[in-house]
């Protein structure tokens, strides 16, 4: 749900100027004068961040929500960084989360967050599989939360940071585009009946994004347009636990790294999924992507990421770095690809090889979707 005050109503009906998206509902010439700044409510997709829309900017995005997420098979390989694959085990996850977040626009490119959610997971046995389930090889002291799994409320707030700019000069054949993200999310989660499975969480993600541009021009157009060449990325993140004395995380709110995580965003591709589990965790990303000259909807795209995982937050230095390459291609939509094929090898287990939908390209409230 999207609030946003409406422009001050014309004498006559009127259209609003068009700010590239969906154009806007035409003015009511019959409202009344005191209805200045009413909320608006827009079904649909939630958008990441709330957009400059002139006479009509959104202030405050306030999302509602509910669902229930099921994962049949995850693995487990115990906690911390020294883990090996034959210590894997599988179980099942399912947990049903309520609440509501809030985005509250702020001056120069800040943006209040925050977010009340009540938590309910549920751990399964997983037997039948090419390793055994969870609670053959591990027990509470190994893996806290197996035996029980209490309600949680969650509360949560943040501080983002959002800015676009650059570009091609009027006079510029080639130039560069920047996107800036970082956040800063503290959460709490909150367990009324097992006291020692609270804890708090702090969450630092900085995304930068350079687009080099290039001014293009056709033999059936006088005007010329601005092309994206490539597109660098380059990402750090961490997840630090505060845990009081006598208190422990529970194995299913630990952050992985290695293939894909919960969220299917992928880290360290070469390894498998879920490789890497403890309380804190850090990770550092390079990637490039580029259209091809004749075939601009597909695209090659190569990744370099780095990170670790530790049960201490004095652990988490830049010493015994995991490391993971990988290169493929991308099918593109405009200037954004949203299937991504790559080959990822590095570290001392193997390669894997994987396909992934980037539904973000589609819907505004998208995530990665894997499909192999």
């Amino acid at each position: 749900m999207k609030l946003a005050p409406v422009s001050e109503p014309h004498p006559e009906p009127a259209q609003e100027p068009s700010t590239g998206g969906t154009p806007a509902a035409p003015i009511n010439p019959n409202k009344p004068t005191t209805w200045l700044h009413p909320p608006t409510v827009v079904q649909g997709p939630i958008p990441k961040h709330l957009r400059n829309l002139g006479e009509n900017e959104a202030r405050v995005l306030l999302n509602l929500y509910a669902f229930h997420s099921s994962l049949n098979q995850v693995t487990f390989f115990g906690i911390g960084a020294n883990t090996v694959p034959a210590d894997r085990a599988f179980f099942g996850l399912r947990e049903t989360v309520t609440g509501a977040n809030v985005d509250a626009l702020l001056p120069w490119g800040f943006h209040f967050l925050g977010e009340l959610n009540g938590r309910w997971p549920t751990i399964d046995p997983d037997h039948g599989q090419s390793s055994p389930s969870i609670e053959q090889l591990y027990t509470e002291a190994t893996a806290p939360g197996l035996t029980r799994q209490p309600g949680f409320l969650q509360p949560g707030e943040g501080l983002e940071f959002h800015h676009q700019g650059g570009g091609l000069g009027s006079n510029a054949n080639f130039g560069a585009a920047y996107d800036i993200d970082w956040t800063a999310n503290f959460q709490q989660f909150f367990a009324p009946s097992i006291s020692s499975y609270s804890f708090r969480r702090l969450t630092i993600d900085s995304t930068n994004e350079f687009y080099l541009k290039k001014r293009s021009t056709s033999k059936n157009s006088p005007s010329s347009t601005s092309q994206t060449l490539g597109t660098l990325q380059l990402r750090g993140w961490l997840c630090e636990s505060v845990v009081p004395a006598g208190h422990t995380v529970p194995f299913y709110f630990q952050p992985t790294l290695g293939g894909g995580d919960v969220n299917k965003q992928r880290t360290l591709a070469s390894y498998a999924d879920y490789r890497f589990r403890a309380p804190d965790a850090l990770l550092f990303r390079a990637q490039y992507e580029e259209p091809l000259p004749k075939y601009s909807f597909i695209g090659v795209i190569v990744r370099a990421d780095s990170g670790k995982v530790a049960v201490s937050r004095g652990d988490i230095d830049l010493s015994h770095l995991r490391h993971s390459y990988g290169a493929g291609l991308t099918i593109r939509a405009g200037n954004f690809p949203y299937l991504v094929f790559m080959y990822a090898w590095g570290g001392k287990e193997g390669h894997h090889t994987f396909t992934d939908l980037n539904l973000s390209a589609i819907t505004a409230g998208g995530g990665t979707a894997s499909l192999w």
